[in-house]
């Protein structure tokens, strides 16, 4: 039993075993556009200003610019808001202007509202004045892009630029581009004509 070892000659090593690879997801590629995070426990003095998404899940005490804005349930803000969507699940005191406001059931916004479309889940609430317009972002400058999206948008820039003086040929986009006196976002666009806001 104990001294009885019977050897084989056609065991296999283990190191010849083959151990298939674990399949993992592929790590999404940090963009310019990537969500600027203010962390649980974090407290930012000052305002914040980008042209990507931001996701307060801390405390700031300033305004906040940015392209979407997600105050998560735990997340303050004191200061005004302006962005495409604010959807809020904290607490904000101070105005929020965007084109889509989302006030989730556990959201508090103490100050006016200025949008397009306004949607209060049961529970959010609200203390201020609310105010829709068909394009609330029309008479707020647009943020800068940084330096590599300004080089990549430059080409597009030039080409609305020679279709307004009739030196490109028409195509589909440009078929496509809004007429002369019409601001519109990607937004209005999806929205249709209805939001898009006249400039005179």
């Amino acid at each position: 039993m104990w001294g009885n070892k019977k050897e084989t000659a056609d065991a296999e090593p283990v190191s010849d075993i083959m151990i298939p690879p674990v399949a993992r997801p592929a790590a999404a590629p940090i963009t310019a556009a990537s969500a600027t995070a203010v962390a649980a426990g974090c407290v930012v003095n000052g305002s914040i200003t980008a042209t990507g998404n931001v996701v307060v899940d801390g405390k700031v005490t300033g305004d906040v610019r940015c392209a979407a804005l997600t105050i998560g349930r735990d997340g303050e803000i004191t200061g005004n808001v302006v962005a495409e969507t604010a959807t809020v699940r904290g607490k904000v005191a101070g105005d929020v202007r965007a084109r889509t406001i989302q006030l989730a059931g556990s959201g508090v916004i103490n100050g006016d509202l200025t949008h397009a479309v306004l949607i209060i889940e049961e529970g959010g609430a609200f203390e201020g004045r609310s105010r829709r317009l068909a394009d609330p972002l029309a008479d707020v400058p647009v943020l800068a892009a940084p330096a590599a999206d300004r080089d990549a948008a430059a080409p597009a820039q030039k080409d609305s630029k020679d279709a307004e003086a009739g030196t490109a040929p028409a195509d589909a986009a440009s078929a496509a581009a809004p007429e002369s006196g019409t601001t519109s976002s990607a937004l209005a666009n999806e929205l249709g004509d209805g939001f898009a806001a006249r400039t005179t």
